[in-house]
């Protein structure tokens, strides 16, 4: 249906390194070359104004558009792990 493809995703356990937004909804522009406790992502009108530096990030480098909703693992296990005790047959 039209709403569905038109729906934003929600990127849980995710936020905007510029504007601290969280969730990220929409678009989650992730830097390629920022790696390990120095990754950086972006919410779609902060990577557009394109102006976010840090120390070992710079406003050239490459980012890939995460346009599917995706869960933070660390964020997975805190969420999910209530649910599987409460309908798992095994707990």
């Amino acid at each position: 249906t039209p709403a569905l493809r038109s729906a934003k995703a929600v990127h849980l356990g995710y936020r905007c390194d510029s504007c601290f937004a969280e969730p990220i909804v929409g678009i989650r522009w992730h830097c390629l070359v920022c790696r390990g406790a120095q990754t950086v992502d972006l919410c779609d009108e902060c990577r557009e104004e394109a102006s976010f530096e840090t120390e070992w990030h710079s406003e050239s480098h490459n980012f890939q558009p995460v346009r599917d909703a995706e869960m933070d693992p660390y964020y997975a296990n805190e969420v999910a792990a209530p649910a599987l005790h409460e309908y798992s047959y095994l707990a």
